[in-house]
């Protein structure tokens, strides 16, 4: 059940998910929902739209009380930064920075209200 949100004040992304945890130290499992944000840049030695800075900004497991799930929370960040962090989201093909016989290059990304605005620049 995902749901992804611009957040235009922190230029930002997000997606909420449900989650479901079943650790195997423990005979249970939890079922809840968390959130995860990220800010993005362009690569251009990888051609892509990347995703920097990940974080996790709300995890809730039902019956845990607020103090496990803040726990918790900071551990999924640390784990969020180390497997998420420059993780390619697009990437782009040749053709797709080239018209009218000049070649492009992205130079800003911008989370608005309304979407996300990317500015194109000529390559020089």
């Amino acid at each position: 059940n995902p749901q992804l949100s611009l957040l235009p004040g922190t230029n930002r992304l997000s997606i909420a998910l449900d989650a479901d945890a079943a650790p195997a130290f423990l005979n249970q499992s939890w079922k809840g929902r968390f959130a995860l944000s990220g800010s993005l840049r362009y690569d251009p030695a990888r051609n892509a739209i990347m995703l920097a800075d990940p974080r996790v900004d709300n995890l809730a497991f039902d019956g845990v009380d607020p103090g496990r799930n803040r726990q918790l929370a900071k551990v999924g960040s640390l784990i969020a930064e180390q497997l998420l962090r420059d993780t390619p989201l697009y990437t782009f093909r040749p053709e797709d920075l080239h018209y009218g016989g000049t070649n492009f290059t992205p130079t800003q990304i911008v989370a608005k209200a309304t979407g996300l605005v990317v500015t194109f620049e000529p390559v020089r």
